[in-house]
């Protein structure tokens, strides 16, 4: 399928978010999951979208909202700033 807008596909959005806030918070992947009570192999997968399985059909795996709503409050976001394109070299603060 192909991404009329020219934006990001929203797994790699939320990987790079993901990142960027990992980087800024000084929090490596095992805290995130300790305080997200999610598995380090979850938040590797965030980080590396292209390497989870392909689902049935060969469908593009995407995000479960659930553990992307733990992701942001572990990281004290609301969850759309983790879904939200960057705005130049940050996430928007709104």
């Amino acid at each position: 399928m192909t991404n009329p807008s020219n934006e990001a596909p929203i797994n790699d959005v939320l990987a790079s978010n993901l990142a960027r806030m990992l980087r800024s918070q000084g929090l490596t992947q095992a805290a995130l999951a300790q305080r997200a009570h999610l598995t380090t192999r979850t938040i590797a997968n965030y980080l590396h979208p292209s390497l989870r399985a392909q689902g049935m059909g060969d469908k593009t795996p995407t995000a479960k909202l659930a553990e992307v709503q733990k992701l942001a409050n572990a990281l004290n976001l609301q969850t759309w700033q983790l879904l939200q394109p960057p705005v130049s070299d940050g996430i928007r603060e709104n």
